[in-house]
């Protein structure tokens, strides 16, 4: 956290604490204008904006890693605009994709460690979501720059995902890549775990 705010100055930032004090999650604020440069400076054109579920709008994603998937580390960010709070709490999935479509590297859980969970997100919110994957066991010698992310929202108490527009290749998930070559991931993370 410290080496972001330092990178963000234009940031104010706020850590949070859980319930024995112990700090939990950093929270970094830009003003709207700041926001709104950064989102157009951002790899943005490696997607399309997508909505899901009408409740969470995906505006742009990128990844972080190098050499093979299994000797990581490798990481997505997805900045993300909150149109409405979802009906229940949903969590996100984040998976790296091999050429053949197997899954290599994933991230499946509840966004901000669940605090606060999507239904009690406010509309009009953005925050850009910074999530390490982990290697699937068999991942090999893949390496990250040829693979492709696939992210989307899902119940986790029923496992049926929020459907998405415009996502054609299965309704459900947004594509994020393939990269091509080893990225600077831009982190210009809002909220962020320290």
């Amino acid at each position: 956290a410290t080496a972001f705010a330092a990178r963000w100055p234009q940031a104010s930032a706020k850590t949070m604490t859980d319930s024995r004090g112990t700090p939990s999650l950093t929270v970094f604020t830009f003003p709207a204008a700041a926001v709104d440069d950064l989102a157009a400076s951002w790899v943005a054109n490696r997607i399309q904006r997508t909505t899901f579920g009408g409740a969470i709008a995906l505006v742009a994603g990128s990844g972080r890693g190098s050499g093979p998937v299994a000797t990581g580390p490798i990481s997505a960010a997805l900045m993300i605009e909150v149109l409405a709070p979802t009906a229940v709490d949903h969590n996100l999935f984040v998976h790296a994709l091999d050429d053949a479509g197997r899954t290599v590297a994933q991230f499946d859980g509840p966004p901000l460690d669940g605090r606060p969970t999507t239904e009690r997100w406010a509309g009009g919110e953005r925050a850009i979501l910074v999530v390490p994957l982990t290697p699937a066991a068999d991942a090999g010698d893949v390496e990250w720059t040829t693979t492709t992310l696939r992210t989307g929202w899902y119940d986790w108490r029923t496992g049926v995902r929020l459907a998405c527009t415009p996502c054609p290749e299965d309704g459900t998930s947004a594509r994020i890549g393939p990269w091509g070559r080893p990225m600077d991931m831009v982190m210009p993370g809002m909220m962020r775990p320290p």
